[in-house]
């Protein structure tokens, strides 16, 4: 009987098996990821699978979420199960695989807006440019994710004119923005009022 075995026996909740399993696991110094992928082959549990998709994600190994969350989404087709699929799918440039697979699910975009920015980002990759800035303005979110997809939107469309408008939601959001994108939009904006002052 592995460990998890062993908890479920005790009748515990998931969050509190979730919780004991790490800490079974630091105490152990084994690893981690192994350990949740023996305990996965034994019980064959979506708990278990769960927990090595976050390891996975966590580590950026894509290849081997891409995998796992596969078996996942096959057994159930969740938002939950979407994200980290087409969190593989995305950073293995598998852009036609991102839309084929939220094509299907529809529901996942209106319910996900990570979700609906990988969608958005899929179509950029595969130079389906107004498509995926439609989305983006449909969402009105401006986060690292958006913000960084617009700033590659404008700069691939040549409208220079939309940074004015995108520097002004990021100064309202800045708080919630990364220090690096905020630098990179302000030298942006440094080299467009260089050039626009030769003209």
């Amino acid at each position: 009987m592995n460990k998890f075995q062993e908890l479920e026996k005790i009748g515990i909740d998931e969050k509190t098996k979730k919780i004991l399993l790490i800490k079974i696991d630091k105490s152990s110094g084994g690893n981690k990821l192994d350990s949740l992928k023996n305990n996965f082959k034994e019980s064959n549990h979506i708990f278990e699978l769960l927990l090595i998709l976050e390891e996975l994600n966590k580590i950026g190994s894509w290849e081997e979420l891409l995998k796992y969350s596969k078996i996942a989404i096959d057994r159930v087709q969740t938002k939950k199960n979407a994200i980290p699929y087409c969190t593989a799918l995305t950073n293995l440039g598998k852009s036609s695989d991102v839309l084929i697979f939220l094509d299907s699910y529809p529901e996942f975009k209106v319910e996900s807006e990570y979700l609906n920015f990988l969608y958005a980002l899929a179509l950029f990759n595969i130079g389906k440019i107004n498509e995926s800035k439609l989305i983006l303005d449909v969402m009105n979110v401006y986060d690292n994710n958006t913000c960084g997809l617009f700033i590659n939107l404008i700069i691939a469309s040549g409208d220079w004119e939309q940074l004015h408008a995108l520097i002004e939601k990021v100064l309202e959001n800045k708080n919630k923005l990364n220090p690096n994108l905020l630098l990179q939009m302000a030298k942006i904006a440094q080299i467009i009022s260089s050039k626009r002052s030769k003209l």
